[in-house]
């Protein structure tokens, strides 16, 4: 009983602050003046606001609230609600601040936003049965995502400094440019293309950025472990702090994270593909005779085609994505299981695509004096003359490793500390 009496309140809740938004959101595309500024006549018996007229934001909202909360209700509460919604509407028209065809429309869009809001639960609840954390996932990237956007249009942050620089890339599309290459400005050139030069049509890469890492996050974690593990490693990434205010503000940042995660994947689904057990009887085997079993046949081509095309577009965002090359060599040499795929083709197709596509910034480079290279170089200190194990570099590894713990916080980062350990043992 309890369960029953709360989802309506849920459902009710939610079915509103869409409705709401929604609303709103038609109000500035349309920008209907009120007719308390327009018409005269009669006699206002409130306060005409300046806020545009259609739809009814009161009728939009009340007849949500029918819906969600007549979802699992009694005939009477039905009854109540809908009255209650009907005289809300009327009495927009009566004092003159909506239009009749206001109160119409807005009628409509709260009823078919209900209804999604219904349908879709109602989907999940089914969904979830059969596949729980894909669906919890589901609903908690969809969750976010809304809350992001609707925080972009309404809130008050405006564009950072960063975000600023790199519009104005997207406004002069090029081969690269002079710190950068030209991912983020062709992600923000897409952006304002759909939704226009607004701070919408910025930041919505970075909403997309973000839920598809967690995606492929989850679909990682779910290969090397469990749903369960891939379910958590998804919820963390989203909460840390400012990984957080990368699902919002787009910088770099939130698209490398994704070309890296989703590299991550796709490395892993090539090795694994790649990697094969000869025969049943080596998984009875213990570690020192397994090895010996392992047949490394050659993976579908199209794992490694698309971890090359994934690590080209990190290059294109971000030229730290190039650590991803001494991270798989690495591993594949400390793996005596997956130290012979270095001689097959297939990684070095994936290599050679990876870097036919960061061509582009190769190109402008040798056109613009190597500027990049060259500021680079002096970013990471490469012309200096101090040494590496000078005061200066453990001063820098000393910061560094403690922005770290604070970005990642120190719970989580401790967290991860007895993760290593635990695997390792």
């Amino acid at each position: 009983h309890k369960k029953k009496a709360v989802i309506p309140i849920v459902l009710t809740i939610i079915s509103v602050a869409l409705s709401d938004w929604t609303a709103n959101t038609f109000k500035h595309l349309v920008e209907r003046i009120r007719p308390c500024h327009t018409l005269e006549g009669f006699r206002l018996l409130v306060g005409c606001t300046n806020s545009f007229s259609m739809p009814s934001n009161h009728a939009a909202n009340s007849f949500a609230i029918i819906l969600a909360l007549s979802y699992m209700s009694g005939k009477w509460v039905r009854w109540m609600a809908l009255t209650v919604a009907m005289l809300v509407g009327f009495s927009r028209v009566y004092i003159g601040v909506h239009y009749p065809s206001d109160v119409i429309v807005g009628a409509l869009t709260g009823i078919a936003v209900s209804i999604l809001v219904i349908k879709f639960y109602e989907w999940a609840s089914v969904r979830y049965k059969s596949k729980p954390y894909n669906t919890a996932l589901l609903i908690s990237l969809l969750g976010l995502s809304l809350f992001r956007i609707y925080y972009i249009t309404h809130g008050i942050i405006d564009l950072s400094p960063d975000e600023a620089h790199y519009w104005e890339w997207a406004r002069r599309l090029d081969l690269s440019y002079y710190s950068k290459g030209p991912m983020i400005a062709y992600l923000i050139a897409f952006g304002t293309a759909i939704f226009g030069d607004n701070v919408f049509g910025i930041r919505i890469m970075a909403v997309v950025s973000s839920a598809l890492s967690s995606i492929f996050l989850y679909l990682l974690g779910k290969k090397l472990f469990d749903e369960r593990t891939g379910l958590a490693a998804a919820v963390l990434m989203q909460i840390i702090p400012l990984y957080s205010a990368y699902g919002v503000l787009f910088t770099i940042d939130s698209p490398f994270i994704f070309f890296w995660v989703l590299s991550l994947y796709l490395f892993y689904s090539a090795v694994g593909q790649q990697d094969r057990i000869q025969d049943t009887g080596c998984r009875m085997q213990d570690k020192k005779n397994r090895a010996s079993c392992i047949m490394h046949r050659a993976s579908p081509l199209w794992y490694w085609l698309l971890l090359g095309i994934s690590i080209g577009f990190g290059l294109l965002t971000k030229y730290t994505m190039a650590f991803f090359y001494i991270c798989a060599l690495l591993f594949l040499l400390a793996s005596k299981q997956h130290r012979r795929i270095l001689l097959t083709k297939e990684p070095y197709i994936s290599l050679a695509l990876s870097l036919i596509i960061f061509s582009p910034v190769i190109i402008w480079n040798a056109a613009h004096d190597w500027v990049t290279l060259r500021h680079t170089a002096g970013q990471a200190h490469i012309s200096g003359q101090w040494s590496v194990i000078s005061d200066q570099w453990l001063k820098n590894f000393s910061e560094f490793l403690g922005s770290q713990i604070g970005v990642i916080t120190p719970i989580l980062f401790g967290m991860m500390f007895y993760a290593v350990f635990k695997l390792k043992t």
